[in-house]
């Protein structure tokens, strides 16, 4: 290889191999937490405006988080896990199936879904008193393939948990 022209050092900076899984993984890790912390809050019921905006905020960090979760997954290679539905906040009964598939499905479909609606429930007012609390339940993913509902919180925890998931009861959360 040549040098350009003059006494210029050609320099080359990016990621090495042994660091992209560190890289990709810190990534996802926050935006894991960016959604947990999200999904897992109380809003104001009955401001609607505000219920939107939260919403449109959940849809993009999830895209976001699937994104950052399915290529650290990809360069880590880990056992396949069950996605955590950790959908029963405050006692709160949801009348929706959760999902029962791998982390890995669930980010595929996030990332290629051609609509996600986030499912809110009023879970009466013990932090907005005047207002009234409303929760995050579930994203409702609807593609060419069908529909399913994840819990937005259970996918940041699956994540988050992966390795103890994966260390501690491997028969259990492994894929079939």
């Amino acid at each position: 290889m040549t040098n350009p022209v003059g006494s210029q050092k050609q320099l080359n900076y990016g990621i090495i191999p042994e660091t992209a899984a560190v890289h990709a993984d810190g990534i996802a890790t926050r935006e894991a937490l960016r959604l947990a912390a999200l999904a897992y809050c109380k809003w104001p019921s009955k401001d609607e405006q505000l219920i939107k905006i939260v919403s449109e905020i959940v849809v993009r960090q999830v895209q976001d988080f699937a994104i950052a979760a399915r290529r650290a997954i990809e360069i880590e290679k880990l056992p396949q896990i069950s996605v955590l539905d950790v959908h029963n906040h405050d006692g709160l009964k949801v009348h929706v199936e959760g999902y029962k598939g791998t982390l890995r499905s669930a980010l595929g479909k996030i990332i290629h879904a051609r609509k996600i609606i986030v499912v809110t429930w009023t879970t009466g007012n013990k932090l907005f008193t005047k207002m009234g609390d409303r929760r995050i339940s579930h994203i409702q993913v609807q593609s060419d393939k069908g529909e399913c509902f994840l819990c937005p919180f259970g996918l940041a925890h699956t994540y988050l948990s992966r390795h103890s998931l994966t260390e501690n009861k491997p028969d259990a959360v492994a894929e079939q």
